[in-house]
């Protein structure tokens, strides 16, 4: 680091600044981005308004440390990187070379940016066998790209981070409303991200052999179907659909106390006179931040106490169903809501009955899939867990087809 010390001071400032972006970003892209109709400040947004750039960078800097080790954050941001990875699918070989370069760049405390920022570039020019010179046009790119975000969305940035490393500093879980303002305030930024990759891409291609290009190429096929996943999750996180398990974080202490906490509202098992006889019956209908789908397969694997083998088929199962749930929605949502807008205007019984059935109708494939969720779950389970528990009946709160409102989507 004695490099760095013989830096002039201005050009270690716009330095810091650009490795500042560069770690925002990789935060997740939900940066608060000012919209149309102004949020409410927080008390942290209304106190960093009095502090100028270099103080609000100190404090965010002085939260981070009192989060506690880093190394134990370290942990949780792997561990957490890793669910992720495997929950949405990205297991291809550009897939885990991406996973391990960011968990190597965790394991460096956020305040020693600049050590991140070189274990980063270290590692694009491992994997595109860079030369020195294109190297430093790649990183140089970086620098003035993410400098001229900071600048463009650091008073937008700042109140937003502060509030994450306050939540997290007091050892509080985050929030579905906190992650539902963060992404409807962050969407600008997200695009200007996005459009900052595509630049430096596009500008470093032209510079490559045809060997490196062939590698790019193989990691931009993988890219883009992560941020096409990335692009649903804001979906639903601006819906108020979030969790601490879209995240990876379901496993962190403090997402696990709020978890426990909860424990009735999402089973409820130990507190319904019926649950002994019927599995699941105690379940209460879903909270507006999960699925009653993704609610019923939780149950079912706690329930069941299944393993982890267990437990990443029944993820998969839950993925296939809910795709071909929402392909088909997607598919007849026209015909859904026009069934639903008759049925409300009509003025006779005769005709609503009439609409409501073709509703039911409609929505009928959808029953089926939840069906079929339920007994393909059935099947991964050994006889010693069916004789134990008993077969699995599906929830009464959880009735097929009650996923298909504009709430509780699959």
């Amino acid at each position: 680091m004695a490099h760095l010390r013989k830096q002039p001071v201005g050009r270690m400032r716009v330095r810091r600044w650009g490795a500042l972006a560069c770690l925002l970003l990789a935060a997740g892209g939900l940066q608060p981005i000012r919209g149309d109709e102004p949020e409410p400040k927080s008390d942290s947004e209304s106190k960093n308004e009095l502090q100028d750039p270099v103080q609000q960078m100190q404090t965010l800097e002085a939260l981070t440390k009192k989060i506690g080790p880093w190394e134990d954050e370290a942990r949780i941001l792997k561990d957490a990187n890793v669910y992720m990875f495997q929950k949405y699918g990205w297991n291809t070989e550009a897939d885990r070379f991406t996973l391990d370069l960011i968990n190597h760049v965790a394991d460096i405390p956020p305040w020693r940016m600049m050590e991140r920022e070189t274990v980063f570039v270290d590692g694009l020019q491992e994997r595109y066998l860079l030369s020195d010179e294109l190297r430093q046009s790649v990183q140089s790119d970086m620098r003035r790209e993410t400098m001229t975000m900071a600048f463009k969305h650091f008073k937008d940035i700042m109140p937003m981070a502060t509030e994450m490393m306050t939540t997290r500093s007091n050892h509080q879980p985050f929030t579905a409303e906190q992650v539902q303002r963060w992404t409807r305030m962050g969407r600008p930024m997200v695009r200007d991200a996005f459009d900052v990759i595509d630049r430096i891409v596009k500008k470093t291609e032209l510079k490559m052999n045809d060997q490196q290009r062939r590698i790019l190429r193989t990691d931009l096929k993988a890219y883009a179907k992560r941020r096409v996943d990335f692009e649903r999750m804001l979906t639903r996180w601006e819906a108020g659909e979030w969790t601490a398990e879209d995240w990876g974080l379901h496993n962190d202490p403090y997402h696990k106390s709020r978890l426990a906490q909860n424990a009735p509202r999402f089973g409820g098992l130990a507190h319904d006179p019926v649950a002994s006889s019927r599995p699941g019956a105690g379940i209460h209908p879903a909270s507006a931040d999960e699925s009653k789908w993704d609610r019923y397969v939780k149950w079912f694997c706690e329930f069941h106490e299944c393993d982890a083998l267990q437990r990443g088929k029944a993820e998969a199962i839950l993925k296939d169903l809910k795709k071909q749930a929402v392909d088909y929605l997607n598919s007849r949502r026209a015909d859904i809501e026009q069934a639903e807008r008759l049925r409300t205007k009509s003025d006779s019984e005769a005709k609503r009955r009439h609409y409501a059935s073709e509703i039911q109708r409609l929505r009928q494939p959808i029953h089926d899939l939840f069906d079929q969720l339920c007994s393909r779950l059935e099947r991964l389970l050994t006889s010693e867990q069916l004789a134990k528990q008993g077969p699995v009946k599906p929830p009464a709160t959880l009735a097929p087809g009650v996923a298909t409102s504009q709430a509780n989507r699959p």
